[in-house]
């Protein structure tokens, strides 16, 4: 039980792929608030680190799409189930390693790379 659980939770993006309305939507905004977090804890003392973290997020949530899809197809009987979004996580994070802070501003940043 447990399996399946953590299995939900990494294709759908942390649960975002389960919301009723726009789940890639909602996917794409909780990547941008993830890394807006850790751009606000890092980016000034430890871009590089930053980088690191962000490519770590593209390849897993990427594997996990890649690995756990097959699961989620069989699961709901969908030959594309709207809630794998753990694909939406991986593009909104690729993306986001060629940002630099538009005006100084991490919050405008990944707000305008989130539209």
């Amino acid at each position: 039980m447990k399996s399946a659980w953590v299995k939900l939770c990494l294709v759908t993006g942390f649960g975002s792929g389960l919301l009723p309305f726009a789940p890639g939507t909602w996917a794409s905004a909780l990547a941008a608030g993830l890394w807006l977090a850790a751009a606000m804890a890092m980016h000034a003392s430890h871009p590089l680190l930053l980088q690191f973290l962000t490519v770590g997020g593209v390849v897993l949530a990427g594997a996990a799409c890649v690995a756990l899809s097959p699961w989620m197809i069989r699961r709901t009987g969908q030959a594309d189930p709207g809630q794998v979004t753990a694909d939406e996580l991986a593009g909104q994070w690729l993306a986001m390693l060629w940002v630099q802070p538009f005006l100084g501003s991490l919050p405008l940043t990944a707000a305008v790379q989130f539209v």
